[in-house]
């Protein structure tokens, strides 16, 4: 059965693709959904999930990708250009928040 880690690669690679809204809907349909595989999330989730998010800000024009490098002068290229403000992303987060456990953000 697949595992957190093959969630992971697949929100890793939607991550250096800039593809923030099909990395939610992926997430959202393996965690939270009822469905035949349901994969739970790790604190390696979240950290991928919330740095998506956070690069999807746009900081004057550039999106770094996950190894923090500069990629170019665009937001996530499936965020619409009317999306400048962050609360879309604010509440994304907190939404975020509520699908994973304490245990599930501590990895211990």
């Amino acid at each position: 059965a697949p595992s957190s880690y093959e969630l992971n690669a697949m929100l890793s690679s939607l991550s250096e693709r800039n593809k923030v809204s099909a990395a939610l809907t992926l997430y959202r349909q393996m965690a939270e959904e009822e469905n035949d595989v349901k994969i739970e999330g790790d604190a390696y989730t979240a950290s991928i999930l919330f740095g998506m998010l956070a690069d999807s800000i746009g900081s004057g024009g550039v999106v770094r990708n996950t190894n923090g490098r500069a990629i170019g002068n665009f937001v996530a290229d499936d965020v619409i250009d009317g999306d400048v403000s962050p609360c879309w992303q604010w509440d994304e987060a907190l939404r975020l928040l509520d699908t994973f456990s304490s245990v599930q953000l501590n990895n211990f």
